[in-house]
């Protein structure tokens, strides 16, 4: 006889580069610490996180290599392993250079991008 294994695909709705970025994680609590990103997608990130400090579907405010904040959910947690899902996705020029490690670039079109501006209301 045959043991059917049922292998689950997860698929990802954006593309995940490795990185070396430093920044910070702060919770919504107001505790902060620095953080070294794993890998980056335009959708989200993941850290290790060995302090436990990041519960699952806890909200988080980033820094990545001097750009944010960048809202985040805890989407999952493997061990010290976050994944963390951005509420709203990186806007493209910001993630094309953190993906490329252009550091001050990513920081120039963060700062420049109009996208992230708060709106009170559509008219």
């Amino acid at each position: 006889m045959r043991s059917l294994i049922k292998k689950e695909i997860v698929t990802r709705a954006s593309q995940r580069v490795p990185t070396t970025a430093i920044g910070s994680c702060k919770t919504d609590g107001g505790v902060e610490w620095e953080v070294s990103f794993e890998d980056l997608s335009n959708g989200g990130c993941r850290v290790d996180d060995p302090d436990i400090k990041l519960a699952l579907g806890s909200y988080v405010s980033l820094a990545i290599a001097g750009t944010g904040p960048h809202k985040a959910e805890v989407a999952w947690r493997q061990g010290d392993r976050v994944g963390l899902e951005f509420l709203r996705p990186l806007p493209p020029r910001v993630f094309k250079h953190l993906a490329a490690e252009e550091w001050e670039l990513a920081n120039h079109a963060h700062a420049t991008d109009s996208t992230g501006l708060p709106v009170r209301r559509m008219i």
